[in-house]
């Protein structure tokens, strides 16, 4: 929040002509803006999603009920960074594990967006 202010500030100096500032450092600035505001946006949907998750149990195709086990995390690499968030794990010794969680949202095995 410290550099969207800095910026902010930066900006009203410029249109007040008082500071020199080039255009590829207004453009420059407001990438790296966008980019961290991506990251924290894109964080903050991921937090919500678990958050608001299913941690009763689930049922596999066979038939099977798993129990919630715990939550667990992951790495997730976006167009704003590598992500880290936790989600909900659901195991039985015997019968197996299951991460929905990661089926609702479509995520890769390997971690990585769609837009890499």
């Amino acid at each position: 929040m410290a550099k969207v202010l800095l910026f902010l500030g930066r900006l009203t100096l410029v249109k007040s002509s008082a500071y020199p500032t080039e255009r590829l450092q207004i453009e420059s600035g407001l990438f790296k803006l966008l980019v961290v505001l991506g990251f924290n946006l894109l964080q903050l949907f991921f937090a919500v999603r678990s958050e608001n998750s299913n941690r009763k149990k689930v049922q596999q195709s066979a038939g099977q009920e798993l129990p919630y086990h715990r939550d667990t995390g992951r790495y997730y690499y976006s167009i704003f960074g590598k992500l880290r968030f936790e989600r909900p794990y659901f195991y039985k010794k015997g019968i197996g594990q299951q991460l929905p969680f990661d089926e609702e949202l479509s995520l890769q095995a390997d971690g990585y967006s769609d837009l890499l």
